[in-house]
């Protein structure tokens, strides 16, 4: 494995660290050869695979502790993936619950290493910056649990972890040092789970200068060559739809996204963006894109009619990629606060706008999204509260009436197929 032999090392050193402490690398390997091979074998090739390695360690004489192991593994492959690209790492029960599921720190190693494995080898942009500050954000914080013996996830407090990160960022802030303190005490406790010090010095900038004018943007080229699109808004309902429909708008994808709501009534997203043939946007499509986006905040242009300009004029390619059926789920179990509605569907230009404008719609307020594509493939996630349903002012709830949640689904099932249909 070249992780292991070093050959990664000075562009993956955790994972390469990581590697090279593995004490039981056949477990590891019999858990990659095996991890897909259920593909074609019927439905839940996690657990057909599973099957196979118990045929083989029955067969070969596998020592019985490393044949549970790799059956783990096999079974458990796609967990890290999906909880780091779907879920709200700041949620102390969630990494609780996996922590206890994953058992061993050993385990953890080794299910992460597959994770990286399995993402990366898919194709060259599948394994992106973003990905994999969300995965090894997952690793650190349940490895960090696994560590405490039952103590909470934060061992640290929220407190001291702010306080880490203003320290983090006063020196390299220049001007705005001196709000390094307020910036880490506005923001909430899930921006300080994967925050880095230098996208955190650019929100810090960004952020100041929202509170003045009341829009912020950048468009950021790392060195990796990814796109991170920043923007720094006073929060509305429905604000997500509007940041969506211009970029939509101006043939901007957005192939994953962080949302987060800071103290005081600002708003600071951030997108992993291209354009819609890929590669990073033109400086001439973001301008673009920036000047519908402040025109749609100051309320004298129309989203809906922003987004069918953009659809009246893309260019569908026949794909050879077969069709991505929509598939929409409600976990009411993963959050004690919110709901999450887990969105499948076909990647198409607008199709994230669509869905945060039939949420709008319908009445619930977007708290967390978690946004991933892969190829052309959709994968969302919205932890959200009932605007119609708030116990007093500012206090938002989950949705607990069945008939209340069957008309949200209902919605953003409609809205997906009228996008279908436009196409």
């Amino acid at each position: 494995m070249r992780l292991r032999a070093g050959a990664l090392a000075e562009e993956q050193p955790d994972l390469t660290r990581v590697a090279r402490a593995q004490e039981r690398p056949l477990v590891l390997m019999l858990g990659l050869l095996f991890h897909d091979l259920g593909k074609g074998l019927g439905p839940d090739h996690s657990k057909r695979g599973a099957e196979l390695v118990r045929a083989y360690a029955d067969r070969t004489g596998l020592d019985p502790a490393d044949a549970a192991d790799i059956q783990w593994l096999v079974l458990a492959h796609l967990k890290m993936s999906h909880i780091s690209q779907r879920r709200d790492l700041e949620d102390a029960r969630l990494i609780e619950d996996f922590a206890r599921e994953v058992e061993s720190v050993e385990r953890l190693e080794m299910l992460y290493l597959l994770t990286y494995a399995d993402m990366a080898s898919v194709s060259a942009e599948n394994w992106t910056t973003w990905k994999a500050n969300l995965l090894r954000t997952l690793y650190e914080r349940t490895h960090a649990q696994l560590l405490a013996e039952g103590l909470p996830a934060h061992a640290h407090s929220v407190e001291a972890r702010r306080e880490r990160l203003a320290e983090r960022i006063a020196p390299l802030a220049g001007e705005h040092a001196g709000l390094a303190r307020d910036f880490s005490n506005a923001v909430p406790e899930r921006y300080l789970a994967i925050a880095r010090p230098e996208p955190a010095v650019r929100h810090l900038a960004l952020w100041a200068q929202a509170r003045k004018s009341g829009f912020a943007s950048e468009l950021h080229l790392s060195r990796s060559g990814e796109a991170a699109l920043t923007l720094v808004a006073r929060d509305r309902p429905g604000l997500l739809a509007l940041f969506t429909a211009a970029l939509a708008a101006n043939g901007i994808d957005i192939l994953g996204a962080e949302v987060n709501s800071l103290e005081g009534g600002i708003a600071l997203d951030t997108f992993v963006v291209r354009e819609a043939g890929g590669g990073a946007p033109s400086e001439t499509r973001w301008e673009a894109a920036r000047v519908d986006l402040l025109k749609l905040l100051a309320g004298s242009e129309d989203p809906h009619r922003l987004v069918q300009k953009r659809l009246r004029r893309a260019s569908w390619a026949t794909s050879a990629e077969p069709e991505v059926e929509t598939r929409i789920r409600v976990d009411d179990v993963s959050s004690e606060e919110m709901t999450i509605l887990d969105v499948r569907a076909q990647d198409r230009p607008g199709l994230l706008h669509t869905i945060a404008d039939a949420l709008h719609r319908a009445g619930v307020s977007i708290e967390v999204a978690r946004i991933a594509t892969e190829g052309n493939r959709a994968t969302d996630a919205f932890y959200l509260r009932d605007l119609s349903s708030a116990r007093s002012p500012g206090r938002l709830a989950k949705i607990t009436d069945p008939a209340r949640l069957d008309a949200v689904v209902a919605a953003v099932q409609a809205a997906i197929a009228s996008l279908a249909g436009r196409g």
